[in-house]
């Protein structure tokens, strides 16, 4: 889950606003998270997390509480910026689910496309998906909040 996209144009006052932007989308992305993310959906799929025998275990726990991994997941997704100039916002791929020796990634992963045997939630790939739609519109009304007049520039998604 990426979503890429870069500013056209030369307006410096508002390129000097990329940093404060992409800080500005995390923290309405996180935000989204929390509210539109059902606990009690993920709850029911934490048991078959338990089940899973892919999941590498360093000590298995008997509960898994899904608040706890929706922090993780939120304080997995970063920006950062390309030396081509690009933003990405992305989830960090380093970070390991707790307890085991198994990428956070690939919880998330099948959490919200599922597998063979569990049902697609579809939940974080949705809202990554609808903030990729809209960075654009985003952005101009961000320039707007900030610097009182239209944006010069403009926000392209790279797909």
């Amino acid at each position: 889950m990426t979503i890429d996209f870069e500013i056209e144009g030369t307006d410096k006052e508002e390129i000097n606003l990329m940093k404060p932007f992409c800080e500005f989308l995390l923290f309405n992305l996180r935000q989204d998270i929390d509210e539109q993310v059902n606990i009690e959906l993920l709850q029911a799929k934490s048991r078959e997390l338990l089940k899973a025998t892919w999941i590498k275990w360093t000590s298995k726990p008997n509960y898994i509480n899904m608040k706890w991994i929706i922090e993780d997941i939120k304080s997995a997704i970063k920006y950062r910026e390309r030396e081509t100039g690009q933003y990405q916002i992305y989830f960090d791929t380093t970070v390991l689910f707790r307890s085991s020796k198994n990428k956070l990634e690939q919880i998330v992963r099948f959490l919200d496309k599922g597998n063979d045997v569990s049902k697609a939630t579809g939940v974080f790939s949705k809202i990554f998906n609808r903030y990729q739609r809209n960075i654009p519109k985003y952005w101009t009304a961000y320039i707007q909040l900030k610097l009182k007049r239209f944006a010069t520039t403009k926000a392209v998604v790279i797909v």
